[in-house]
């Protein structure tokens, strides 16, 4: 189901208030902004988790481009009120080498690898 289902729409009208308390929008950088405000039409309270640095939205239409379409309501939010964002510095998923150029190119050397994951290797893995 997505956000703008009939069937979300409606057990959203069916709480109290006639929304959810808060709605949590994943990988809103790559939302364009009327996707965003699908969900927002349903809560008192969001929260936006993405980043803004790595994929976009995919808008196919040259012409809804050249309308904005492309723009997201994540990084407005986040030029206009910088405050509010909080960036998550440790990652989890790269080891060190391979995080090392993201790092340094967009991070400004503040995104660090945890440490059950700075020194692995492909050939440590189990499917061998």
């Amino acid at each position: 189901m997505t956000a703008g289902s009939f069937n979300i729409t409606k057990l959203a009208e069916s709480q109290p208030g006639g929304a959810f308390d808060l709605v949590i929008i994943d990988e809103c950088a790559q939302a364009t902004e009327p996707d965003a405000w699908i969900p927002l039409k349903l809560t008192k309270k969001a929260i936006f988790a993405g980043d803004h640095k790595q994929l976009e939205p995919v808008v196919k239409s040259m012409r809804a481009v050249d309308m904005g379409l492309s723009n997201t309501l994540f990084e407005q939010i986040m030029e206009q009120f910088p405050q509010v964002s909080k960036m998550l510095k440790i990652q989890h998923r790269m080891n060190n080498q391979i995080m090392k150029w993201s790092s340094e190119t967009m991070y400004n050397n503040e995104l660090k690898a945890s440490d059950h994951v700075k020194d692995h290797l492909l050939g440590d893995s189990e499917l061998k």
